[in-house]
């Protein structure tokens, strides 16, 4: 579990804001069967943050998935 504050300062104002969150991490396999049994399939597999495909030394992916189209 993290958590994150984030302190701004504008002009005479002054705002807080805090927020927790956890994480899980899957491997490849693992979440393409998720998507899988969720009835979604991948359409494409991103580095981290980008449009670039997966690294070797990636250690986060972005998935664009899809609900197949009913024939």
């Amino acid at each position: 579990r993290r958590q994150r504050q984030m302190c701004i300062e504008t002009g005479n104002a002054y705002y807080r804001s805090q927020e927790s969150f956890s994480e899980r991490a899957y491997a490849r396999e693992e979440l393409e069967e998720m998507l899988k049994k969720a009835g979604l399939e991948a359409v494409e597999v991103f580095h981290e943050q980008s449009f670039e495909p997966p690294r070797e030394a990636s250690q986060r992916l972005v998935y664009a998935a899809r609900k197949p189209m009913r024939k």
